[in-house]
């Protein structure tokens, strides 16, 4: 008779600690005010001074610049819906949903459009903020901490955090999805995932860093359906446009007006890497090719499923077919800053030059933005 077999023994699962406290949360909270006070006040300086735009009208209300480039689009949709047509030419069917649905809200209630996107973007930004303070607070002490709140608050494209686009809303959803997952929370992980792919299709990346968190803490069958959860949010999203357009794919025969497809952009990020350096400063390379480096630099200081996280995220940038904004891109890539945050810890004299002036650079996006250039 054989021996029945003996169940296997469950692995404790070790749950990081991360104690913080309400007073605690007070200095990320404080650089976030103070990255949107810089940008604000800019932007009102710039709307009051009298200059004129690019096309040389005069500067609209202060509210009103800051829903300029795709904080148009979003302003089209919360108004009006979504619309497309397959002519071709640039829909708002490219811009995901959930942003404009917690705008909708506000400029129901009477808000400008610019202004209620920013209020939506400015404390989801916070929140953002908060999370990345806790986790790199909980992996590498408070130094490191301050250092990864300060490069992600004062990074020149923050001015995205700002205005009325997506940028503080994706960088909260995808930090409280990876946090959590790094926490053994798969359920939470799941729900803010779920929103995270309703922002933004970069979102996807979650799916296998959850995936190979899972793997990594051993868990069971519900965490790895908890894993592939997040992609519902972008399922939803084709899903809805299937039934409204007749056609799933809709969202990608949109991106092809903006040039976006698969495939490197090979003259782009050339482009970005030689001419950038001289004819737009070198903030974009530095952000993109310097983003690689970092990755690669503490690749093992940082938790696996960060540096999963990032790295599949860079492999979506590369493969979008479009280098155009890829600096604001990769500033969406929120893990990169505890990255950062370990650099610029190990060098705190360059540090506090390099935060410094990325405070100024942020203040001059902030006033190109308000003038209508094209920034990122």
């Amino acid at each position: 008779m054989q021996p029945a077999l003996e169940s296997p023994v469950p692995i404790p699962i070790e749950i990081p600690e991360c104690p913080v406290s309400w007073a605690g949360l007070s200095f990320p909270l404080g650089l976030g005010l103070l990255s949107h006070l810089i940008v604000y006040l800019t932007l009102y300086l710039t709307a009051t001074a009298g200059v004129q735009d690019a096309s040389g009208r005069r500067l609209r209300p202060a509210w009103d610049l800051l829903a300029q480039w795709d904080g148009g689009w979003y302003q089209r949709i919360a108004r009006h819906g979504y619309e497309y047509a397959p002519d071709r030419l640039q829909h708002s069917v490219a811009f995901f949903p959930l942003y404009p649905l917690l705008v909708r809200p506000l400029v129901h209630l009477g808000l400008p459009f610019g202004l209620a996107g920013a209020i939506v973007n400015a404390l989801a930004f916070l929140g953002a903020l908060a999370v990345l303070y806790v986790w790199a607070r909980a992996l590498g002490g408070e130094r490191m901490a301050r250092w990864a709140t300060a490069a992600l608050a004062f990074c020149p494209m923050a001015v995205f955090g700002s205005v009325a686009y997506t940028e503080g809303l994706f960088l909260l959803l995808t930090l409280a999805t990876l946090f959590s997952a790094w926490r053994g929370r798969f359920g939470l992980a799941a729900c803010w995932g779920i929103l995270a792919t309703a922002s933004r299709l970069p979102g996807i990346a979650l799916v296998p860093a959850l995936l190979l968190e899972v793997a990594r803490q051993r868990r069971g069958r519900s965490e790895m359906a908890a894993a592939f959860t997040p992609a519902l949010g972008t399922l939803a999203y084709f899903s809805w446009l299937w039934r409204r357009f007749g056609d799933p794919l809709t969202f990608f025969h949109a991106e092809h007006a903006w040039q976006r497809s698969v495939g490197i952009d090979v003259a782009g990020f050339l482009h970005l890497l030689i001419y950038g350096m001289v004819s737009e400063g070198m903030l974009p390379a530095v952000l993109v090719f310097g983003g690689v480096y970092l990755v690669w630099r503490y690749r093992n200081r940082l938790p696996a499923i960060a540096l999963t996280y990032t790295s599949v995220s860079f492999a979506i940038l590369f493969l979008a077919g479009n280098a155009g904004s890829a600096a604001r891109y990769v500033y969406g890539i929120g893990p990169l800053a505890l990255a950062a945050g370990c650099w610029l810890a190990e060098r705190p004299r360059w540090a506090w030059a390099i935060v410094i002036y990325s405070a100024v650079l942020l203040a001059v996006l902030a006033r190109n933005f308000a003038l209508g250039e094209w920034v990122a």
